[in-house]
Protein backbone atom coordinates (compact mmCIF):
# COMPACT_ATOMS: atom_id res chain seq x y z
CA UNK A 1 0.00 0.00 0.00
CA UNK A 2 1.22 3.24 -0.66
CA UNK A 3 0.37 6.73 0.12
CA UNK A 4 0.72 9.43 -2.30
CA UNK A 5 2.65 12.68 -2.01
CA UNK A 6 1.61 15.93 -3.02
CA UNK A 7 3.82 15.85 -5.98
CA UNK A 8 4.34 13.43 -9.10
CA UNK A 9 6.50 10.87 -7.08
CA UNK A 10 4.39 8.12 -4.22
CA UNK A 11 6.11 7.60 -1.73
CA UNK A 12 5.26 3.97 0.35
CA UNK A 13 4.58 3.37 4.41
CA UNK A 14 8.42 2.62 5.18
CA UNK A 15 9.13 6.83 3.83
CA UNK A 16 10.87 5.90 0.65
CA UNK A 17 9.87 6.78 -2.73
CA UNK A 18 8.38 4.13 -4.94
CA UNK A 19 10.72 2.37 -7.00
CA UNK A 20 13.38 2.36 -4.47
CA UNK A 21 14.81 5.65 -5.89
CA UNK A 22 16.23 7.94 -3.51
CA UNK A 23 14.51 11.47 -4.52
CA UNK A 24 13.60 13.34 -1.80
CA UNK A 25 10.61 13.25 -0.21
CA UNK A 26 7.86 15.83 -0.20
CA UNK A 27 8.13 18.73 1.98
CA UNK A 28 3.98 18.86 2.46
CA UNK A 29 2.68 16.16 4.99
CA UNK A 30 2.34 12.91 2.55
CA UNK A 31 -1.87 12.35 1.69
CA UNK A 32 -3.66 9.74 -0.25
CA UNK A 33 -6.74 9.77 -1.76
CA UNK A 34 -9.07 10.04 0.76
CA UNK A 35 -7.09 13.56 2.34
CA UNK A 36 -5.58 11.59 5.13
CA UNK A 37 -2.27 12.65 6.22
CA UNK A 38 0.32 11.72 8.14
CA UNK A 39 1.02 13.06 11.03
CA UNK A 40 5.01 13.99 12.80
CA UNK A 41 7.96 15.78 11.57
CA UNK A 42 9.29 13.11 9.70
CA UNK A 43 8.05 14.19 6.59
CA UNK A 44 5.62 10.87 6.06
CA UNK A 45 8.23 8.40 7.06
CA UNK A 46 6.25 5.75 9.36
CA UNK A 47 8.14 2.86 11.54
CA UNK A 48 6.68 0.61 13.07
CA UNK A 49 8.34 -2.26 15.59
CA UNK A 50 8.46 -5.72 14.67
CA UNK A 51 7.17 -8.32 17.83
CA UNK A 52 9.18 -9.32 20.12
CA UNK A 53 8.81 -13.12 19.83
CA UNK A 54 10.31 -13.41 23.43
CA UNK A 55 7.06 -10.63 25.00
CA UNK A 56 4.91 -13.24 22.83
CA UNK A 57 6.12 -16.13 24.37
CA UNK A 58 5.97 -14.88 28.01
CA UNK A 59 2.53 -13.51 27.75
CA UNK A 60 1.26 -16.88 26.19
CA UNK A 61 2.90 -18.65 29.33
CA UNK A 62 1.32 -15.75 31.39
CA UNK A 63 -1.73 -16.83 29.95
CA UNK A 64 -1.88 -20.58 30.27
CA UNK A 65 -0.76 -19.95 33.87
CA UNK A 66 -3.58 -18.09 34.27
CA UNK A 67 -5.73 -20.10 32.72
CA UNK A 68 -8.13 -23.15 33.90
CA UNK A 69 -6.84 -25.86 35.96
CA UNK A 70 -6.90 -29.60 34.49
CA UNK A 71 -9.31 -31.94 35.87
CA UNK A 72 -8.54 -33.62 39.71
CA UNK A 73 -8.55 -36.96 40.17
CA UNK A 74 -11.23 -38.55 42.40
CA UNK A 75 -10.24 -40.25 45.40
CA UNK A 76 -11.57 -42.33 48.03
CA UNK A 77 -11.50 -40.52 51.37
CA UNK A 78 -9.85 -42.26 54.58
CA UNK A 79 -11.10 -42.36 58.25
CA UNK A 80 -7.45 -41.36 59.02
CA UNK A 81 -6.58 -37.75 58.28
CA UNK A 82 -3.08 -38.64 58.07
CA UNK A 83 -4.04 -40.88 54.88
CA UNK A 84 -5.89 -38.44 52.80
CA UNK A 85 -3.27 -35.59 53.51
CA UNK A 86 -0.63 -38.01 52.01
CA UNK A 87 -2.99 -38.44 49.05
CA UNK A 88 -3.71 -34.98 48.85
CA UNK A 89 0.33 -34.38 48.78
CA UNK A 90 0.76 -37.08 46.48
CA UNK A 91 -1.22 -35.71 44.08
CA UNK A 92 -0.02 -32.14 44.13
CA UNK A 93 2.86 -33.89 43.07
CA UNK A 94 1.39 -35.38 40.43
CA UNK A 95 -0.69 -32.89 39.13
CA UNK A 96 2.33 -30.05 39.94
CA UNK A 97 4.95 -32.39 37.38
CA UNK A 98 2.08 -32.93 34.83
CA UNK A 99 1.21 -29.41 34.70
CA UNK A 100 2.58 -28.44 30.85
CA UNK A 101 2.19 -24.40 31.74
CA UNK A 102 4.08 -24.74 35.13
CA UNK A 103 7.14 -27.38 33.44
CA UNK A 104 7.47 -24.51 31.04
CA UNK A 105 7.55 -21.70 33.56
CA UNK A 106 10.33 -24.09 35.70
CA UNK A 107 12.62 -25.01 32.73
CA UNK A 108 13.61 -21.12 31.95
CA UNK A 109 12.47 -19.88 35.78
CA UNK A 110 16.04 -17.53 35.96
CA UNK A 111 15.35 -15.39 33.15
CA UNK A 112 11.25 -14.93 34.29
CA UNK A 113 10.22 -11.97 34.86
CA UNK A 114 8.58 -12.03 38.59
CA UNK A 115 4.93 -11.16 37.55
CA UNK A 116 5.44 -14.40 35.53
CA UNK A 117 6.96 -16.33 38.40
CA UNK A 118 3.92 -15.07 40.56
CA UNK A 119 1.42 -16.36 37.83
CA UNK A 120 3.18 -19.67 38.14
CA UNK A 121 3.00 -19.57 41.90
CA UNK A 122 -0.73 -18.98 41.91
CA UNK A 123 -1.32 -21.80 39.50
CA UNK A 124 0.81 -24.24 42.52
CA UNK A 125 -1.63 -22.62 45.23
CA UNK A 126 -4.87 -23.26 42.93
CA UNK A 127 -3.89 -26.58 42.83
CA UNK A 128 -2.86 -27.01 46.35
CA UNK A 129 -5.80 -25.45 47.65
CA UNK A 130 -8.41 -27.52 45.20
CA UNK A 131 -7.27 -31.50 46.08
CA UNK A 132 -6.92 -30.15 49.69
CA UNK A 133 -10.44 -28.39 49.88
CA UNK A 134 -9.27 -24.97 50.80
CA UNK A 135 -9.07 -21.03 49.33
CA UNK A 136 -5.64 -20.56 48.95
CA UNK A 137 -4.30 -17.21 50.00
CA UNK A 138 -3.30 -14.20 47.58
CA UNK A 139 0.94 -14.34 47.39
CA UNK A 140 2.83 -11.18 48.05
CA UNK A 141 6.43 -10.84 47.82
CA UNK A 142 7.64 -8.73 51.09
CA UNK A 143 10.79 -6.54 50.22
CA UNK A 144 12.07 -6.40 53.79
CA UNK A 145 11.92 -9.92 54.96
CA UNK A 146 15.43 -11.14 54.58
CA UNK A 147 17.00 -14.33 55.25
CA UNK A 148 16.99 -16.98 56.87
CA UNK A 149 13.36 -15.83 56.90
CA UNK A 150 11.90 -16.96 53.38
CA UNK A 151 7.59 -16.26 54.28
CA UNK A 152 5.29 -16.86 56.44
CA UNK A 153 1.59 -16.42 56.53
CA UNK A 154 -0.78 -13.54 58.24
CA UNK A 155 -4.27 -15.20 59.09
CA UNK A 156 -5.37 -12.03 60.08
CA UNK A 157 -5.12 -10.63 56.71
CA UNK A 158 -5.04 -14.03 55.31
CA UNK A 159 -1.90 -13.28 53.09
CA UNK A 160 0.91 -15.46 52.10
CA UNK A 161 4.07 -13.31 52.16
CA UNK A 162 7.54 -14.13 50.37
CA UNK A 163 10.98 -12.98 50.36
CA UNK A 164 12.35 -12.39 47.46
CA UNK A 165 14.79 -14.24 47.76
CA UNK A 166 12.51 -16.95 47.38
CA UNK A 167 12.10 -15.77 43.64
CA UNK A 168 15.45 -16.29 42.00
CA UNK A 169 15.08 -20.27 43.48
CA UNK A 170 12.65 -22.97 42.39
CA UNK A 171 12.62 -25.10 44.75
CA UNK A 172 12.82 -23.01 47.48
CA UNK A 173 9.78 -21.06 46.01
CA UNK A 174 8.04 -24.45 45.65
CA UNK A 175 8.89 -25.02 48.98
CA UNK A 176 7.78 -22.18 50.98
CA UNK A 177 5.09 -21.63 48.93
CA UNK A 178 3.22 -25.21 49.67
CA UNK A 179 4.40 -24.78 53.12
CA UNK A 180 2.87 -21.48 53.42
CA UNK A 181 -0.55 -22.33 51.80
CA UNK A 182 -0.70 -25.34 53.91
CA UNK A 183 -0.88 -22.79 57.28
CA UNK A 184 -3.81 -21.19 55.05
CA UNK A 185 -5.34 -24.54 54.63
CA UNK A 186 -5.07 -25.14 58.63
CA UNK A 187 -6.20 -21.52 59.39
CA UNK A 188 -8.97 -22.24 57.25
CA UNK A 189 -10.30 -25.41 58.91
CA UNK A 190 -9.43 -24.75 62.02
CA UNK A 191 -12.19 -22.17 62.11
CA UNK A 192 -14.29 -24.17 60.53
CA UNK A 193 -14.35 -26.97 63.71
CA UNK A 194 -13.92 -24.06 65.97
CA UNK A 195 -17.19 -22.45 65.06
CA UNK A 196 -19.05 -25.79 64.66
CA UNK A 197 -19.09 -25.53 60.81
CA UNK A 198 -16.58 -28.93 60.45
CA UNK A 199 -18.65 -32.52 61.30
CA UNK A 200 -17.44 -33.94 64.21
CA UNK A 201 -17.25 -36.96 62.29
CA UNK A 202 -15.26 -35.79 59.98
CA UNK A 203 -11.53 -37.61 60.16
CA UNK A 204 -10.09 -33.96 60.34
CA UNK A 205 -11.78 -32.61 63.05
CA UNK A 206 -9.74 -32.88 65.86
CA UNK A 207 -6.88 -32.01 64.39
CA UNK A 208 -7.81 -28.47 62.91
CA UNK A 209 -9.10 -27.79 66.45
CA UNK A 210 -5.81 -28.40 67.78
CA UNK A 211 -4.47 -26.10 64.21
CA UNK A 212 -6.65 -23.41 65.44
CA UNK A 213 -5.62 -23.39 69.67
CA UNK A 214 -1.74 -23.22 67.83
CA UNK A 215 -2.09 -19.96 66.29
CA UNK A 216 -2.76 -18.38 69.30
CA UNK A 217 -0.10 -20.22 71.78
CA UNK A 218 2.15 -20.12 68.84
CA UNK A 219 5.97 -20.67 69.48
CA UNK A 220 8.51 -18.66 67.60
CA UNK A 221 11.84 -19.86 66.83
CA UNK A 222 13.45 -17.39 68.83
CA UNK A 223 11.43 -19.80 72.04
CA UNK A 224 13.47 -22.61 70.79
CA UNK A 225 13.68 -24.14 67.34
CA UNK A 226 12.79 -27.57 68.54
CA UNK A 227 9.62 -26.38 69.95
CA UNK A 228 9.47 -24.46 66.97
CA UNK A 229 9.66 -27.19 64.23
CA UNK A 230 7.36 -29.69 66.42
CA UNK A 231 4.39 -27.74 67.21
CA UNK A 232 0.85 -29.31 65.29
CA UNK A 233 0.96 -26.81 62.63
CA UNK A 234 4.73 -26.14 61.81
CA UNK A 235 5.25 -30.05 61.68
CA UNK A 236 2.42 -30.41 59.29
CA UNK A 237 3.32 -27.30 57.09
CA UNK A 238 7.20 -28.74 56.79
CA UNK A 239 5.83 -32.23 55.69
CA UNK A 240 4.27 -30.76 53.34
CA UNK A 241 6.57 -28.22 51.78
CA UNK A 242 9.61 -30.24 51.77
CA UNK A 243 7.39 -33.36 50.81
CA UNK A 244 6.24 -31.43 47.76
CA UNK A 245 9.58 -29.98 46.65
CA UNK A 246 10.74 -32.99 47.17
CA UNK A 247 8.34 -35.23 44.94
CA UNK A 248 8.58 -32.28 42.33
CA UNK A 249 12.16 -32.31 41.81
CA UNK A 250 13.27 -35.70 42.43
Amino acid sequence: MEWQGSGKSSVSAGGQPAGGSTASRPTAPATNGLGLSWVGGSGGSSTIAPPDPEAQRLATLKSQLLGALPALPERPRSSSWRQNDLVNRADLIKSIRSDAALQSAFSGWEKLPADVKLAAGNRIAALEGALYGFEPAPIQVDAFLKKPAMGYYHPTEDKVHLSPDTLTDLRQFVNTLTHEQAHAYQWEKGVEAKQGRMDPADPLAATALAWHDNFFEYAQPKDGYEAYRTQSIEAHAFATGDGVAAGVFS
